[in-house]
C-alpha cells in the first residue's frame, strides 16, 4: 500500500502486469455514481495523484486508467502505465497480445528470425543470454533479468536451437544483444541489430543508444553509432554509450 485516504487507498499491484497501481474504495459500492459528490472528489482526487505518481517513477509514453470490479462488485480504479514497447500497444492491456513475427531468412541457413514481445521469444532469449552473459561473461543473475523484459520488443535467431537475441526498450535502449559462441563473426550481430531498429523506426522512435562493451565499440560504429559522454562501468564492466539518430 502506497497511502489511504479517509475512504480509499493506493496500492502497487506486483504480481501482474508491470507497472500496474490501484485506487480501491474500502466499502463494497457497485458504480461510481453511488458515491456522494465529496466521496466522489476525494476518489479522483487520489486517482490524479496516483497517476502524476505513476509517470515519475516510469516516466511512460502514456498512462491508460479504468474502472473495473465485475466479478465482485466494487469499485477500483487501475492506473496502468503504458510504452510503445509493451505486447499491446497501442490497445488495452486487456486486449489479445500483438503477434509476434516469425520469417525464414533463406533456405540455404535455414535460420528463423523472430520479433515481437517477451511472452513468444523468451524461450529463444533465455538460453542465449544465459549461455552469452551469465555463462561466459559471469553476470549474475540478478543483473540479468528484470522486469523490462516485459515490455520490451525482442528479437531472436534460431535453427533448431536458440542463436542470437536482443531487446529494445522503452527509453530506446537497445541491449542484451547477444550471439551463442559457435555462431559468432558470420554477421548475426548485425541482422539482431538491424532487426531491432527496424523496430523502433517503426515505433517512430527518433534515436536509439546502446551501452556498449569495449570489444563491440567497432560493431556499433560500424553500424552508425556514435559515442557520447565518458566510460563507464556497468556489472563490473566498462561500458560506453553509443547513440544512433534515424
Amino acid at each position: 500500500m502506497l497511502w489511504s485516504d479517509k475512504n480509499c487507498k493506493a496500492i502497487e499491484v506486483i504480481d501482474e502486469n508491470f507497472g500496474l497501481h490501484r485506487i480501491i474504495w474500502d466499502k463494497h459500492v457497485k458504480e461510481i455514481s453511488e458515491l456522494t459528490t465529496r466521496e466522489m472528489l476525494e476518489l479522483m482526487r487520489n486517482v490524479l495523484k496516483l497517476e502524476k505518481f505513476v509517470k515519475s517513477k516510469y516516466n511512460p509514453d502514456k498512462v491508460n486508467i479504468a474502472s473495473l470490479g465485475n466479478r465482485t462488485p466494487h469499485i477500483h480504479i487501475h492506473v496502468c502505465p503504458r510504452w510503445k514497447t509493451d505486447p499491446w500497444w497501442p490497445n488495452t492491456i486487456w486486449s489479445q497480445m500483438n503477434k509476434s513475427i516469425w520469417k525464414k531468412l533463406d533456405e540455404k541457413s535455414g535460420l528463423y528470425f523472430m520479433s515481437g514481445c517477451w511472452h513468444d521469444l523468451n524461450q529463444i532469449a533465455v538460453p542465449v543470454r544465459e549461455d552469452v552473459f551469465m555463462k561466459e561473461q559471469s553476470i549474475n543473475a540478478s543483473d540479468e533479468w528484470d522486469d523490462l523484459d516485459e515490455i520490451c520488443q525482442h528479437v531472436g535467431l534460431a535453427r533448431n536451437f536458440p542463436i542470437g537475441t536482443g531487446r529494445l526498450c522503452p527509453d530506446g535502449r537497445i541491449g542484451r544483444l547477444s550471439v551463442i559462441k559457435t555462431h559468432r563473426r558470420k554477421g548475426h550481430g548485425r541482422t539482431l541489430l538491424n532487426g531491432l531498429e527496424k523496430i523502433a523506426i517503426a515505433l517512430s522512435f527518433r534515436q536509439v543508444y546502446v551501452h556498449s562493451q569495449r570489444n563491440a565499440l567497432l560493431f556499433y560504429k560500424n553500424a552508425g553509432y556514435v559515442e557520447e559522454g565518458n566510460e563507464f562501468s556497468e556489472c563490473k564492466t566498462p561500458h560506453q554509450k553509443m547513440i544512433k539518430t534515424f
